[in-house]
């Protein structure tokens, strides 16, 4: 076993030139991200900003160091998140047999080479981030550092920590979590919206974007055109989903993002859309839209699920965890209960 001392600063030039993705990015994910903390999500967050932050810099020729006026980037601490030694693969950190599971959660949040540009070009924007602020971030001056609501980090607890604008570090691990704490092994009350994809973090805190990929000549990854619920009121005392009964209706209060679309219309910020139950047959609903079809969207919706399809009792009740999967309907903004 090889354990870790104290070790010189690696770097013998001053600037230095070092591995984005095999050394760099695994010490500022781990520096700037409370890994053994912070769910997996928030941390592939992290290393997605982390990247697209770099690679601005990079292609605006300045150079990052490793003060607080830039991202941290504290040396071998990809290094100390495993106590017992080090990886065994110093070349390639990703195949290394003994990593610790911290750090096969940062390097499984390094390894896709995703990073974040304005909508009609493949050129990185410069995304900031901070680690937490009380119900809505601050803009900056690009358009898609624009304050948007961050109603989950409403916690009396929180407060401002960073310069607010871009993405809140805690606040997607709020979002990924479906709680007001940010914490792994902390509770401070659930949220009525989990957050499961990457995406909606990039997506919400960073306005009218696409996420690339650059290890395949900068794909884009995402629909033009996605919105995100932020809060549900489900009408019930716990706000939690309700039981559902055969030929009743259910009125629900979604708070959505706004999007900034090319198309012109957009979603309101809050509509109600009610849910009829009908001989257990799927159920769907359209939110009011500004524009009559036809037309496509993408966008994370609401997509409940049954328990038990087959039983003949009158009621039902959904499933205490909510999905949002990527959905791709005909209409703008159709849930479909199923």
């Amino acid at each position: 076993m090889q354990l870790l001392t104290a070790r010189s600063y690696p770097y013998p030039a001053n600037p230095a030139t070092i591995p984005i993705e095999t050394d760099y990015l695994l010490d500022v994910a781990s520096a700037e991200s409370m890994v053994s903390a912070m769910h997996a999500t928030a941390v592939q967050a992290q290393a997605i900003a982390a990247r697209t932050y770099t690679y601005w810099h990079i292609q605006r020729g300045s150079i990052n160091n490793n003060f607080n006026e830039f991202q941290v980037f504290v040396p071998y601490a990809f290094e100390r998140l495993n106590p017992a030694g080090r990886p065994d693969n110093a070349a390639e950190p990703f195949a290394s047999a003994n990593l610790h599971p911290y750090q096969r959660k940062v390097c499984a949040a390094v390894a896709p080479r995703w990073y974040v540009t304005t909508a009609a070009t493949d050129l990185p924007i410069h995304a900031e981030f901070f680690a937490d602020i009380p119900m809505r971030t601050l803009s900056g001056a690009p358009s898609y550092l624009q304050a948007v609501d961050d109603p989950i980090s409403s916690h009396p607890d929180v407060t401002l920590n960073g310069h607010g604008r871009g993405m809140s570090q805690r606040g997607s691990g709020r979002w990924v979590r479906g709680n007001r704490s940010f914490h792994l092994e902390r509770d401070l009350g659930a949220w009525s919206v989990t957050w499961t994809r990457v995406e909606q973090l990039i997506v919400h805190y960073y306005t009218g974007v696409q996420l690339r990929d650059a290890a395949a000549g900068n794909t884009p990854l995402l629909p033009a055109a996605r919105w995100n619920p932020l809060q549900i009121d489900w009408g019930t005392s716990d706000q939690r989903p309700p039981i559902l009964w055969r030929g009743q209706r259910y009125p629900i209060s979604v708070k959505c993002k706004i999007p900034v679309w090319s198309r012109g219309y957009a979603v309101p910020q809050t509509s109600v859309i009610p849910f009829a139950i009908v001989d257990r047959n799927p159920a769907t609903a359209c939110l009011p839209v500004a524009v009559q079809p036809p037309y496509a969207a993408h966008y994370w919706g609401i997509h409940h699920r049954w328990e038990d399809w087959s039983s003949r009792t009158s009621r039902t009740r959904v499933q205490e965890r909510i999905h949002y999967g990527l959905m791709c309907m005909s209409c703008l903004c159709m849930a479909t209960i199923g």
